[in-house]
């Protein structure tokens, strides 16, 4: 199957065709709130984007357009793919709810932990030792301005409702400690590293 796609910055995005060259041709939208221009990220995600910082590894903006271009090709395999399983489930007569999740380990070794709570038009996101986030999506679909400063009523609420679900600090430290247990696993922190490039699961290896 012929292939395409953008070594890009952090990990190649590799799409077969013909779902990459369909968006290739296409004008794609300019990226919005990049640093490069002016926009200043909340301090927890710069850094968690200072582990791996895509974007200041392309080349220039046509390596970052075949990237994106290569995304959304994978994007539309996927659901191709999933197209496929279901029609073969309904064919076979075996048609169902179907339920996909994954999870491909991005986080992992996440800054610290953050939880997100939507309520309405509020968006409130909680960093364990950092500031929160909160977002007016009415007024602010777009996610540019944050509002936690303006609405500290709102925060405590949100605040107050998250609680009720779960422990933040627990779960942080739960997290931590699995992920201690995962590196002590693969023989230690120095060994750990060496495991594939940083944006990326280590791939298995022939006897796996």
């Amino acid at each position: 199957m012929p292939l395409c796609g953008a070594c890009g910055a952090a990990f190649p995005l590799v799409c077969p065709e013909p779902f990459c060259s369909r968006y290739r041709g296409m004008d794609l939208p300019e990226l919005k709130l990049l640093p490069g221009d002016g926009y200043r990220r909340h301090r927890w995600v710069d850094k968690q984007n200072a582990m791996a910082d895509s974007e200041a590894r392309f080349r220039d903006a046509e390596e970052r357009r075949d990237a994106i271009a290569a995304y959304w090709g994978l994007c539309t395999w996927l659901d191709h793919n999933i197209g496929q399983i279901l029609a073969a489930l309904k064919a076979s007569g075996l048609e169902a709810d179907v339920i996909y999740g994954s999870d491909h380990g991005d986080n992992a070794g996440a800054v610290s932990g953050a939880f997100m709570l939507r309520s309405g038009c509020w968006k409130y996101i909680e960093y364990m030792g950092f500031a929160p986030e909160l977002v007016d999506l009415a007024a602010d679909p777009e996610e540019v301005e944050g509002c936690a400063a303006n609405r500290p009523d709102v925060v405590a609420q949100l605040g107050a409702r998250r609680r009720k679900h779960l422990d933040p600090g627990a779960v942080d430290a739960r997290a931590f400690a699995d992920q201690d247990a995962l590196i002590a696993r693969f023989g230690g922190r120095e060994k750990a590293l060496q495991l594939g490039a940083r944006g990326a699961t280590p791939p298995p290896g022939p006897e796996g």
